[in-house]
C-alpha cells in the first residue's frame, strides 16, 4: 500500500526446508517515489512507543574522503522483522504515530508502531496569466 509518500510492503522468506512451517515476514516502510530509505525514522524499531533518533541504525558505507575506509552511519530503517507470515493490516490512528496490526500465520497479532499518515485539506493556486 502507499500511503503519505511511502510504500509499505510485506515481504515473506520461509523456513530452509520445505516441510517445516514458519518462516518470517519484513515490514518494508520506503520512500514510494525511489524505493530508498525515508530521510528520518518512521519505525519504532525499539518499541519503546516513540519515534525518535533512538530509531536509527547503524551501517557501514565506504568513506569517499578515505578511499579504502568505512565509515559508520546513522539511517533511517527500511523495515522491521517479525516471525511467521504476516498478512496486510489493519491501522489504527493514535496522533502523532499509527498502530498496525498484522494477522501472522502463526495465531497471533504482531502490532507495529509508525509515524502517523499526514492529512489535512491542500490548496493550490492556478495562475494562468
Amino acid at each position: 500500500m502507499i500511503r503519505d509518500n511511502k510504500v509499505i510492503a510485506i515481504s515473506y522468506v520461509p523456513e530452509a526446508t520445505p516441510c517445516t512451517g514458519g518462516g518470517y515476514s519484513i515490514v518494508h516502510d520506503m520512500n514510494a517515489c525511489t524505493g530508498g530509505r525515508m530521510n528520518e525514522p518512521t519505525i519504532d524499531i525499539n518499541d519503546d512507543g516513540v519515534i525518535d533518533s533512538k530509531d536509527l541504525i547503524q551501517i557501514t558505507v565506504p568513506d569517499y574522503d578515505h578511499p579504502g575506509q568505512t565509515k559508520t552511519i546513522s539511517v533511517a530503517p527500511t523495515g522491521k522483522k517479525y516471525s511467521g507470515r504476516l498478512q496486510p493490516p489493519a491501522i489504527l490512528r493514535k496522533n502523532p504515530r499509527e498502530i498496525k496490526y498484522f494477522s501472522s500465520s502463526a495465531g497471533t497479532i504482531k502490532t507495529m508502531s509508525e509515524k502517523a499518515e499526514q492529512r489535512g485539506m491542500y490548496y493550490w493556486k492556478d495562475d494562468r496569466n
